[in-house]
């Protein structure tokens, strides 16, 4: 097993951004919820957004696919989910990303994931 995904002991669930579809309110709307494991750290930490903005983001969490940014992240299990599987930022903790890295190993074997919130 490899020690990036030794690393990834904890659970969150994810919300990925739909296809540029926005509800009557012009507000985002998202796929279904899916658990993704990761490694969660509450770390304030300065980033270049999209737009090429420094902005401090709240929390570095490493995950073990993929993720989109827009999409949002709940730390958790799917099971626990408190209000709402359809509507994630009304969830307490649920947090939209803001920027995502893939940085591949020596060997581009595995990638390091990093979702930074």
């Amino acid at each position: 097993m490899r020690l990036i995904t030794k690393m990834l002991k904890e659970w969150a669930v994810y919300w990925p951004l739909s296809s540029a579809e926005v509800d009557a309110y012009g507000q985002p709307t998202y796929g279904t919820a899916v658990e993704i494991k990761c490694r969660w750290e509450h770390k304030p930490e300065e980033n270049l957004n999209k737009d090429g903005v420094l902005k401090v983001t709240r929390s570095k969490v490493y995950v073990a696919s993929d993720v989109v940014v827009g999409g949002v992240l709940w730390r958790g299990r799917l099971a626990n989910v408190p209000t709402s599987l359809t509507k994630p930022k009304k969830n307490a903790g649920a947090c939209e990303i803001e920027q995502f890295k893939k940085i591949p190993d020596l060997k581009y074997r595995d990638y390091l994931r990093v979702a930074y919130l």
